[in-house]
């Protein structure tokens, strides 16, 4: 430590830097650049190629900071919310949710809903269609109905895959 250059900070100067090199690096050790590229190819389509979006991921609320387990969302006795996560910078091998806030919709032009009551099949076309975002709130409902849910992204390069089937049952009505 005695032989270690001090750099006077001044204004203007990136203080994430180290002197020593690993500026801005915010894990030790750093990952090497093998690491990086792999976590990149999971979430960085290849230049001048297309990617549809990743599947969804059932989530606890529509704060896109929660980390807490899956549960959809909530239902009432006629209408359900659902939340989730796109799954879009997500890093490889993380096993949880560890996307960066800002990639989570990147690419995405909307989301396809797929519902089915009881056990009946998921159809093949969206039950309903919404925009870029990561919740919605699906009504007209029966009460005290088991419904499946799906959910997947599209983007311009065409529909990722689905969801796991999330199962709801709708609150009893009130009386």
């Amino acid at each position: 430590m005695a032989n270690k250059k001090k750099t006077p900070l001044s204004m203007g100067m990136d203080y994430t830097s180290d002197p020593e090199g690993f500026g801005g690096r915010t894990e030790w050790p750093p990952r090497t650049p093998a690491e990086v590229d792999v976590d990149r190819a999971t979430w960085v389509p290849a230049y001048g190629s297309s990617q549809v979006p990743p599947a969804p991921i059932w989530s606890q609320s529509a704060d896109p900071l929660d980390p807490g387990p899956v549960s959809g969302g909530w239902a009432s006795d006629r209408e359900i919310m659902i939340c989730w996560r796109s799954g879009v910078g997500g890093a490889a091998g993380a096993g949880a949710y560890s996307g960066t806030d800002g990639l989570d919709l990147a690419g995405i032009v909307g989301h396809d809903v797929f519902m089915a009551e009881g056990e009946d099949p998921l159809p093949t076309t969206p039950t309903k269609k919404i925009g870029a975002f990561t919740n919605t709130i699906v009504d007209g409902l029966k009460a005290d109905t088991v419904y499946r849910i799906a959910v997947a992204a599209f983007s311009t390069s065409g529909i990722g895959p689905k969801s796991a089937v999330l199962t709801v049952r709708t609150q009893t009505a009130a009386a």
